[in-house]
Parts: C-alpha cells; sequence; structure tokens
C-alpha cells in the first residue's frame, strides 16, 4: 500500500474515515470506459438473497421494534429467525465460492475507498 500523502487535503481526509486492515478477496482489472461501471461484477444469486435480506431488514426494523415493544418473548424470537436466515444466506452465498491464493490481498478499507498492493502499476481512474 503506497502510503506517499498527496497533498494536505488528503492527509485530512486520511484521518477523517475509520479504517478496517485485513486480507481479502480482490480481482482486479481496469475498467472499460464503453461499459457501466458495476457491468465487470458479476455476483451470483446467492449474493442477491444477501442484498434482498439486507433490505428486507432494513424495511421491517421499524415493525420488529413495535412487536418487541408490545411483546418481548416474541420480538427476540423473530430477532433469532432473522439471524438464522442471515446465517443461512451467508452459507448458501459462500458454498460454491472458491478463493484463490493469487486473489488475496492486505488492504486498507475506508469510507474514502481502498488501498491495496498490486503487481501491476495502475493509473487514478483507471
Amino acid at each position: 500500500m503506497n502510503d506517499e500523502i498527496l497533498t494536505i487535503e488528503d492527509l485530512a481526509n486520511r484521518r477523517q474515515y475509520f479504517r478496517v486492515d485485513d486480507q481479502v478477496a480482490v480481482e482486479i482489472a481496469p475498467l472499460n470506459p464503453n461499459f457501466p461501471e458495476a457491468a465487470p461484477f458479476q455476483l451470483g444469486p446467492a449474493f442477491g438473497l444477501i442484498s434482498e435480506f439486507q433490505l428486507l431488514d432494513v424495511e421491517s426494523k421499524h415493525l420488529l421494534r413495535a412487536i418487541t415493544d408490545r411483546d418481548k418473548a416474541l420480538g427476540q424470537f423473530l430477532k433469532v429467525l432473522n439471524q438464522k436466515l442471515d446465517a443461512l444466506s451467508r452459507v448458501l452465498a459462500l458454498e460454491n465460492q472458491v478463493v484463490a491464493e493469487h486473489s488475496l490481498h492486505q488492504v486498507s478499507l475506508s469510507e474514502g475507498g481502498i488501498a491495496l498492493d498490486s503487481p501491476k502499476p495502475w493509473q487514478r481512474n483507471q
């Protein structure tokens, strides 16, 4: 990862965000200017299931809160069921995913972006 800071603004931005340093599987490829930015990212249907569950969680959060206010035991039971569904969707999404050793990279992730070492130099916005 390149720790070179280009300007004072870069330094201020770097310290403004929470950072997560971890090892993750990353596929790196240049963007094709003829395709929309999301076009190269083909995720399987299991990842769509996880996204759908997350959307449903957001939509139902206020309902669960109202149920829990009226009946604490029922609210806790529904939370446990929700956690089971989340765990099941994660297992389904990862079940057939083979992570290639060459795709593992040490990264620094923040709201401001991602930093990682690459065997090939890249230009900005590439």
